[in-house]
Order: structure tokens, then sequence, then C-alpha cells
């Protein structure tokens, strides 16, 4: 592979200028405001949907409408609002307006600027630049200073064409960008770091990022210079790289490259959707204090940072506002995303089948109400919980295999929010499983089938749940058709105790017990060649080759996973299958995926992946 780096390069002038502008006898005094977001993964409404007005007091946390207020209604000389990405993916939005509106509200909101997260990528460089070409142009700033291009692959060049300087005919894409605000000269760059580049691995090629903190960090240095050397008076870097806290302790990928990068002013930080508890301190390389938060996700949080420099001495203070229905919606801010919801219900949802077509369940409408529930539905981090059963089974519902697993984090990826009277709506249930696209185009992963031993089930189960799952919760698999107990104090590869098949999604049925560690022989069946029809997603499925494993057919043989289709040959999305569950539950969701009641036959939260170290019988 010939990678191209597409980022300046610094020359020894540039560097001794940008040293030269780090230290100034007399530097500018300045007072700068800074605003970030990131992780807001297209939540421009607040939660739940169904119940947002914008109004004090209706229950909803996030909405546009409150945090663009607070923006606009700071009177500051200087100031600025920025995305530190993941910006897309999310809700029904991310597929408004072929897929650009998303850029469109960044702009018409005034930010300034907006990183280039991993969800950015989950459609690779085609569908990166497939948002960009359906946004209005100019629009809001994209940069990113340490993106590869593989000169020898063409499956990049349409976006390499968009990554140049700003100011360049044809370029929304920017190693960084400066700003001159209330007389600040404000250099601004974007960085998608190790972590958050692992996730996106098989979407992003051939774009490649680096992979380790020691190989960034030089990239990111030639850019900080760059930026001095034009005399920038402060540096912001939008890190999307995470901060995570240890014992009060600031950590993660953006501490690290504060620590090995000098002239960073402030790092606003996303990834982890980390509500920071204070403003960090870090001191760089050069033993100058840089500054660094993140703000949660969904815009349930705004960052407000301040900047100043007096007789030459920094000082920055920071902090995140709650958005909350305490405070009240600008309704003309409100009002603009009612072009994307139009566009969601004429483009998107007409996509797929709906009413009055045969067996469809949607309406077209985007505040279609599925069905309700009497208690809650919420995610669980590192633990199986009722609504990953529920999203499990909806995907072997839809499939009609033996097995079907779904991710923690790479398929569920928030609670089911209940609206007014338990009202579950379309736009709450998609948020469950928001992420992706398929072959055919369209907004989701689609489901796909395939075959495996029962061994190498046992084997990718044994590296996600009963392992790597205890502390990366991407990594923690949650079964249908298959109950699992694990003890996560043994050693690795050998937690698994037992693996139970049953039919029925209520568990009605007795069950088989297909593996035993305290039975002799272990196996009930031959694990190397009995095989098991699985269900999961596409995204899912493709990193079985990091397990050196690949999906087989009925017969054994190699073959890619089917895409799961409906009578027509359309892809079923995860999104589209839940939602189809939930609207065949007409007298509302069954008493099995309530929280842990006796008489529930799902048991307690963890009951298909029962980890016996965390919960002892």
């Amino acid at each position: 592979m010939n990678i191209r780096r597409l980022i300046p390069v610094s020359t020894l002038a540039l560097t001794l200028l940008a040293g030269a502008a780090c230290s100034e006898d007399s530097p500018k005094d300045y007072e700068l405001v800074v605003y970030h977001q990131n992780d807001r993964h297209s939540h421009w409404l607040g939660q739940p949907n169904m119940s947002y007005t914008g109004a004090i007091g209706d229950g909803t946390l996030g909405g546009m409408g409150r945090w663009a207020k607070l923006y606009a209604d700071d009177p500051s000389p200087a100031k600025l609002l920025l995305d530190a990405g993941d910006f897309k993916m999310g809700t029904l939005f991310g597929g408004a307006n072929g897929a650009g509106g998303d850029l469109d509200l960044l702009a018409e909101l005034g930010f300034s600027a907006a990183a280039i997260g991993n969800h950015e990528l989950d459609w690779g460089p085609a569908g990166l630049v497939g948002m960009i070409d359906a946004s209005q142009a100019p629009g809001v700033p994209l940069v990113c200073a340490n993106i590869r291009f593989d000169a020898d692959d063409a499956g990049d060049d349409a976006l390499e064409a968009l990554y140049g300087p700003e100011g360049v005919a044809g370029k929304r894409i920017h190693p960084y960008i400066l700003r001159e605000v209330g007389g600040v000269s404000v250099g601004i760059t974007g960085v998608l770091g190790p972590v958050s580049y692992s996730t996106v691995t098989y979407n992003a090629v051939p774009v490649t990022f680096a992979t380790t903190i020691a190989e960034l960090a030089p990239e990111v240095q030639a850019v900080v210079d760059e930026m001095r050397a034009e005399g920038a008076d402060v540096v912001i870097v939008l890190a999307h790289m995470g901060i995570t806290e240890q014992a009060g302790q600031p950590a993660g990928d953006t501490i690290e490259l504060l620590r090995q990068v000098r002239g960073i002013d402030l790092a606003l930080s996303g990834h982890e959707h980390t509500v920071s508890s204070s403003l960090a301190a870090i001191t760089g390389p050069d033993g100058e204090t840089a500054w660094a938060l993140e703000a949660g996700d969904y815009g349930r949080y705004l960052s407000h940072v301040v900047l100043t420099r007096a007789g030459g001495a920094r000082a920055a203070t920071g902090e995140l506002l709650a958005i909350d229905d305490s405070l009240a919606a600008d309704p003309a801010k409100s009002a603009l995303v009612d072009p994307l919801i139009q566009s969601i219900e004429q483009e998107l949802l007409q996509s797929f089948p709906v009413l009055p077509a045969a067996d469809a369940f949607l309406t077209g409408e985007f505040d279609q109400s599925l069905t309700t529930s009497g208690f809650p539905l919420e995610r669980t981090y590192f633990d199986a919980h009722n609504l990953g059963y529920l999203v499990a089974d909806a995907a072997r519902r839809a499939s009609g295999t033996e097995v079907a697993a779904v991710s923690n984090g790479g398929d569920v990826r928030d609670d089911m929010l209940l609206g007014p009277g338990g009202a579950l709506g379309l736009p709450d249930a998609y948020i469950v499983t928001p992420l992706g696209i398929g072959p055919d185009g369209r907004l989701g992963y689609p489901l796909v089938k395939f075959y495996l031993s029962w061994a190498s089930l046992k084997l990718i189960l044994e590296a996600t749940s009963a392992s790597a799952g205890m502390t990366n919760n991407d990594y923690f698999m949650i079964t249908s058709g298959l109950r699992m107990e694990i003890d996560s104090s043994a050693p690795q590869y050998m937690r698994i105790k037992k693996l139970t098949t049953y039919t029925a999604l209520d568990e009605s049925d007795a069950g088989t017990v297909v593996y035993d560690a305290s039975a002799n022989p272990d196996w009930s069946l031959d694990p190397m060649t009995e095989l098991v029809e699985l269900t999961t997603t596409s995204y899912i499925a493709a990193f079985l080759a990091s397990f050196n494993l690949q999906p087989l057919d009925q017969n054994g043989q190699p073959a890619a996973p089917a895409l799961v289709t409906d009578g027509a040959g359309h892809e079923i999305k995860l999104w589209y299958a839940v939602a189809g569950y939930l609207a065949s539950m007409t007298g509302g969701v069954p008493a099995q995926y309530a929280p842990a009641v006796p008489a529930n036959p799902v048991g307690p939260a963890w009951r298909r992946v029962w980890d016996l170290a965390r919960h002892p019988r």
C-alpha cells in the first residue's frame, strides 16, 4: 500500500516561525469563548422524540433549539461553536436530505468547524463523499489533520479530491482552518485517534489513520506548527479520540496526545461519550498547559470554555451546560428540523415497504407509534439486558435462524425511550439500532445469516461476551436462541461453562444443553462438524476475519454471508426488524422483556449471558 499523507509538512523556516509565534515578548491578550458538542449522532430533537416540544417542563433532554439559543444569546465578541465528530448516525435524521441534512444543520446553526469522527466513515469513503455532495456548499468546514489516502487504490480518490487547504476550489475537508474572531486568530484542526479508528477499520478502507499515539503525534505536531507559523494566537484540536476518567484523573487518547504535542491550547474531545467532571489541565512536552474536556453525547450537554491570556499568562475555565427541560428552546432554531422530517417521510421511509403493502407495518410517518410499554427498556453496559434480548429476538424472528447475536455497542446503542402513556414511536425505536448502510444504499446495517461450527461459535463467544466484553462493551454479544453461563473469573478461553439452545422467543421450550463443562463428555454433539445457523448484522459479521474464521454455507463450505431479505427481495435492516417486531406487539411489549420479576421467563437481565462471577446463583 502506497500511503499519501495530505497534511502540511513543516519546513525548518515554518518551525522557527512557529517557535517565534509561541515565544513573543509581548503576546496578545485575549478572551475567547468556545462552545462545543461531540457525538450528537443526528440527535437534533430532544429525547424522547415523541415527547419533545421544546417547552419548559416537557420532560425531555437535549434539543437543538435549547443549546442553539444558549450560544446565540452569548454576547461575547469572540466566540466559536465547534463539533468534535460523530455528528452523524444515531437517528432517522442521518438519512434526511440524501444524508446531507446533518451538515446543512451544522452550517445553519453557525458551527465554525466539525471534526470527522469514526461514524462519519460508517458508509466508507464513498458514503462520506455522498454526504458532503448532498449538503449545501460551502457548508461547515470539516477538519482532519491525520487522514491518509492510498495512492494505489482508487476507492478513496473521490474523498481525496475533497481534501486540501481552505480557500482552494472544491475542497470541503481541510487539514486545518484559521478564524479571526473578535481580534483573536484561532487555528482549528481535527484528529481521528487510534481507538476511534479501530472501530471503522473495515469500513474506512482504503483510507487509513495512525494506530498509535506515538505514530500520530508527529502528524499533529506538523499541523499545529503550521497554524502557529500562520499567526494563530490560539490552537484548538477537535480530538475525536476520547477522554476517560480513572480514579478521578483524566486519561485516554486525547490526554496522551496533549502530553506529546506542543502548542495546543484546547482539545475538545469526542468518541467516548464521557461527561467530563471538570476541565482537565495537562502539561505538554514544552511545559505549557493544555486543557481538555468532553461533552457527553446526543446534544444533552454543551461545553462552555473561556480561554484568556493577560500579561502573557494563560488561563482557562470550563464547564458542561446540561441541556434539559429547564431551558426554553428558540422556536426558529427548532423549526430548522422541519424540512428534514419532511425529507424522512417523503424519501427515506418511502423506500421501505409502507402500508397498505402486504405485511408492511410502516405508515410513512416520522412520528408513527409502534406499540406501548408499561415498563422501561434500558440498555446496560458491560452486561446483558432485556432490551438487548428484544433486539436479538427481533433479528432471529426476521431471519428464522437457530441463533442470533447482536453487539451491545456496535448494534445496540441506546435505551428505548417511551413517550406519553408509554408510547413507543418509530424515531425512538430507531435510535436503539441506528447504524450503518447496506449494499442497497439504504439506511441501516442489514441482517445477514451464515453457518459456523459449534466450536467456532464457542471460540467467538469466549473472546467476546466471556472475555473482551468484560472491558469493551462493543464486544459483549447478546443472544437469542442460545443461553450461556460464563465465569469471568476463570482463565481466558475457559470461561464458558454451559451453552443451551431453545426455540421459542419466550423461552417456553425446555431447551437443549449442547455444552456443559461439568459433564463428561462436555459436548452433546460433535463441535467440529455440527453447524449452527447464525444471524447478526453485516457490520459484526465483518469481524469474523479477526478470529481467522470464515462464514460457511449449510454444507460447511466457505461462503459469503447471505443477506436476510423480505418477500420482495429487500434487505431487512436490524432497525427495521426491531420496529417490525414492536409493531407486532398489539397488546404492548410483553412482560418477558420487563425488568427482572419472578414470572419473567427471560429471568434477570443477565439470564442469557449469565456471568456467575458477578451474579452467583
